[in-house]
């Protein structure tokens, strides 16, 4: 089951899920449905796609 690790907090579907990740064998699949804004945004994304990309 996907995890959500990213939840929209304004625009017209407050408190949905943009980023969910879930565990496939050894790795990860990240499934993103909106880019995230700002520099939150950016950091959010850099710290999960490195976690993703050292192993997991």
């Amino acid at each position: 089951m996907a995890e959500s690790v990213g939840t929209l907090i304004g625009g017209p579907s407050p408190g949905l899920s943009f980023l969910t990740e879930t565990k496939r064998g050894q790795g990860r699949i990240m499934l993103l449905g909106s880019l995230p804004a700002g520099d939150e945004g950016s950091e959010m994304l850099e710290t999960r796609a490195a976690r993703c990309w050292s192993g997991c």
